[in-house]
């Protein structure tokens, strides 16, 4: 990161680095990636709010996933919009809701 990588490029489905992390549930990486865009070690500030070809963004993943301590950090640390919806209408809260996941919700509210 320190040399210039662009941590906001996607890929072929529109993933980015911190995408790809909140999919897979790796939240060092996650709270990596904030904290050093938070620090001014990126070239360019990251981007949470960047959505994949479905229209996912990493705090949707996250919900959707249920994970309270990535949610916390992309909306506490990394300036998340809680109320961003996916194209089908679906919110972090509607994710989490649907998953069954309380203390996310709870949060989210």
């Amino acid at each position: 990161m320190a040399c210039g990588v662009d941590v906001n490029i996607q890929d072929e489905h529109g993933q980015t680095p911190l995408l790809v992390c909140c999919v897979h549930g790796n939240l060092e990486i996650v709270h990596m990636l904030v904290e050093a865009s938070i620090a001014g070690h990126l070239a360019e500030p990251i981007e949470v709010h960047i959505a994949n070809n479905q229209g996912l963004t990493p705090l949707n993943c996250a919900a959707i996933k249920g994970d309270l301590e990535m949610t916390k950090c992309l909306i506490s640390r990394g300036g998340a919009k809680v109320d961003q919806a996916s194209p089908k209408g679906c919110t972090p809260l509607i994710y989490a809701g649907r998953g069954g996941y309380c203390d996310v919700v709870e949060y989210l509210l």
